[in-house]
């Protein structure tokens, strides 16, 4: 049994220290280029997370999106597809992180 924990041991070594080492100092370097940790360091996690992934949540009202998002090309503010792109917007920003069922109701009939 000690044969087995020490082979376990040694193969989660491997996969995820020994054997990675190569890629993590590259990744290191090349975030490094691109932001200098050592400037880095006067933000807290939170401001860095939120600074490299953005918000974790999205609250937008459809008001909102209009106002963020002109219509163009022909279409205005009363156009069905601009009013029904929004609501789809609307809509996708607001549902649950873990829900993956899109069935948005477009169906003006």
């Amino acid at each position: 049994m000690e044969n087995l924990q020490v082979y376990v041991s040694e193969l989660a070594n491997l996969l995820l220290c020994k054997g990675i080492q190569a890629q993590l100092d590259a990744f290191k370097t090349g975030f490094n280029e691109v932001f200098p940790i050592r400037q880095l360091k006067i933000y807290s996690p939170h401001e860095l997370a939120v600074k490299l992934g953005g918000e974790s949540e999205l609250t937008w009202t459809l008001d909102e999106l209009a106002l963020a998002i002109a219509p163009q090309h022909g279409y205005d503010s009363e156009s069905q597809v601009y009013v029904d792109f929004l609501r789809l917007l609307h809509n996708l920003i607001t549902l649950p992180s873990t829900n993956v069922h899109l069935n948005p109701n477009l169906d003006h009939n």
